[in-house]
């Protein structure tokens, strides 16, 4: 890094400000200069344009172009600042000019005088250096145009010759400010040499000297204070030599100190270690045993006396949905639905007499969903808090399980005792129908062959509903094949397109192009969908349409994939009456039916065991007084017609 002297800088920035206030002079007064110059000269411009118009009125206005070439000529001479002269008539076509015989064409277009205008100028740069374009019209522009161009050459040179004279004075001036600074700065910077000279010695340790004082200026008063400075360096210098006594003796009494401590502390230190040792086996029992409650499988929740949840592991978070935070804000009652808040006192006795027990109940999700659960209680006491814990199982899977064995007991009856009653009923069932028809043939008045017909009509219903008790207690037996899914809704509605036509009902069928072998009992299959087609029409007649309601049943098949394997789903969707929300799953229920004396309550039963025998599912979706969609899911076949 160059380091200067405070002389140097001194000077430096004198003549620094001298150079730029030369500068800003010369350019403030070149700049004026030259504005005044151009505006004298654009004034007397102006006034030569002029009076040179009205010198060449009559040779324009006779054509007389010889005379004005030789106007133009004679008065560019006479005037030493006119650059050109250009004269156009009223069509704007160059008469007379001064360019010879190349005329730059690129001047038609500039200073162009618009209408009503008396005066036009503009600033142009030419080959022959900057121009003031004037032009002046010839009787109000009727006539034509004159324009002189008036070179800036005069005054450039007026301004450059002020501009010299101006350099040279500051010149002068900057001589005259180098030679005071150089004084000036030597006045100044004496004392400060000699304070650095002094600083230097008392730096090397000699606090004896003093600066002279010899005037009553700044430069006095910084000695005066360098004398104090070197005084009251010295009286520190002197305490800190006593400190520094006073400080090695302490430094003896505090080794010995320091000695006698480090023998304590070493003979504490195995005792120490022996305890950080059991308190570090003791963490890790604890985070283990954390872990542990933490990542169990089954849910724990502990419960202080208020029923409020201090604890709750991982699990107890996942089956419910809430997070630990806010299950730590909820009590037992919040959870559980079947427990009221006015029971829990009665509770709380229970678990501390009786101390480990287990109950079943239901818990409540977060999102509203109700599980069976089974608790384990375990009354703790530790201090003076007392606590249940309780570990909570899930047991949806196993009330299912019971249900679903139950259920198959209650139809293994059902279907021992259709098998029986169908067998009975239906020989004197076959020989009602056929009499009763022998009597509708051979009665003729009215209302007695109406009641034959009733007995016709209550035999068949009867024989229905034994065909649906023997197809329930049985189920065929018949090799699955390949079948098309078309064919099989084909023959089904076969059946029954008739009734439904009766009953201005429409069928739409769209069944996907790559929907076309399935592997089922066709027999089976063809029963399904009739009865799901024969609901769907019961439905739609039980419900009241206006004129502009159209009653349809939409049938709908495609190939779906489900967990990585392809299905063939169909679906029949009926805009009939539809079901509450609460009979659905009852809906597959035997014996269950919506529909009164018309229904047996088997048809869905046995449909979703035929489709379950499969290997496939059946859903329902209903909405009351919109709709019904019954949707089935069989295994995708890759057969065909000629397996």
């Amino acid at each position: 890094m160059i380091r200067s002297s405070i002389k140097f800088k001194f000077a430096a920035g004198s003549m620094a400000i001298i150079i730029l206030l030369g500068i800003a002079v010369i350019a403030i007064v070149r700049g004026g200069v030259a504005r005044h110059l151009r505006h004298e000269m654009i004034e007397e411009g102006i006034v030569l344009s002029k009076h040179f118009a009205s010198m060449v009125v009559d040779p324009v206005l006779t054509d007389d172009y010889l005379s004005l070439q030789m106007m133009v000529d004679d008065f560019s001479n006479e005037a030493l600042d006119i650059q050109y002269i250009i004269i156009l008539n009223r069509n704007g076509r160059v008469i007379a000019h001064t360019f010879g015989e190349t005329f730059p064409s690129e001047l038609i277009s500039a200073n162009v005088l618009g209408q009503n205008k008396e005066i036009g100028t503009e600033y142009l740069d030419t080959e022959q250096g900057a121009v003031i374009d004037i032009a002046i019209p010839i009787l109000k522009g009727d006539a034509g145009v004159v324009r002189l161009g008036f070179s800036e050459q005069h005054i450039a040179e007026t301004v450059n010759n002020v501009s010299r004279s101006l350099l040279f004075s500051v010149l002068l001036v900057m001589g005259a400010g180098c030679l005071i600074s150089v004084v000036l700065g030597n006045a100044i910077t004496r004392p400060i040499v000699e304070l650095k000279m002094m600083a230097e010695a008392i730096g090397e340790g000699n606090l004896e000297l003093k600066a002279e004082v010899n005037s009553d200026d700044e430069a006095g008063h910084l000695a005066a204070s360098f004398n104090s400075m070197t005084d009251k360096l010295k009286s520190t210098r002197d305490e800190l030599e006593y400190a520094l006594i006073e400080l090695e003796n302490y430094s003896r009494d505090l080794e010995d100190k320091v000695k006698q401590r480090t023998a304590d502390l070493l003979a504490s230190k195995e005792e120490l270690e022996l305890e950080i040792t059991e308190r570090k086996r003791a963490e890790e029992k604890l985070r283990l045993t954390q872990f542990t409650v933490d990542n169990a499988a089954e849910s724990i929740f502990w419960v202080q006396s208020d029923a409020r949840f201090v604890y709750v592991n991982e699990a107890a978070c996942n089956s419910l949905g809430y997070s630990r935070e806010e299950l730590l804000t909820m009590t037992v009652y919040d959870i559980d639905p079947d427990f009221p808040k006015e029971s829990w006192p009665d509770h709380w006795r229970d678990i501390k007499e009786q101390g480990s027990f287990s109950l079943e109940t239901n818990h409540r999700t977060k999102n509203g969903m109700v599980f069976p659960v089974e608790v384990s209680v375990n009354y703790l006491k530790y201090g003076e808090r007392e606590y249940n814990c309780a570990f909570v199982r899930d047991i949806t899977e196993r009330k299912l399980a019971e249900k679903e064995t139950v259920r198959a007991a209650q139809l293994a009856s059902v279907g021992e005792m259709a098998a029986g009653v169908a067998l009975e009923i239906n020989n004197p069932l076959n020989g009602i129908i056929n009499y009763a028809e022998i009597l509708a043939s051979r009665i003729q008045e009215e209302k007695q062959k109406e009641v034959a017909d009733r007995i016709i009509s209550e035999g068949d219903r009867i024989s229905r509903i034994v065909s649906s008790l023997l197809s329930f207690s049985r189920m065929d037996d018949e090799t699955a094949l390949p079948v098309k899914v078309e064919d099989l809704i084909s023959e089904v509605m076969n059946l029954i397109s008739s009734q439904l036509s009766n009953d201005d009902i429409e069928v739409d069928v769209k069944l996907s192009p790559d929907l076309q072998y399935i592997k089922v009992n066709a027999q089976q299959i063809e029963q399904v969908f009739l009865c799901l087609i024969a609901n769907a029409r019961d439905a739609i007649i039980d419900k009241q349409y206006w004129d502009v309601d159209k009653k349809s049943i939409n049938i709908e098949g495609e190939i779906v994939n489900i967990d990585g394997k392809d299905c063939v789903r169909i679906s029949f969707t009926d805009n009939g009456i539809g079901m509450p929300g609460n009979i659905i799953a009852k809906a597959t229920a035997p014996f269950f039916t919506t529909k009164g004396r018309r229904g047996t309550g088997l048809g869905l039963s046995v449909s979703q065991s035929i489709i379950n025998d499969h290997g496939g599912k059946l859903e329902i979706e209903t909405e009351e007084d919109k709709f019904t969609r019954v949707t089935i899911y069989l295994p995708a076949g890759r057969g065909s017609g000629s397996e």
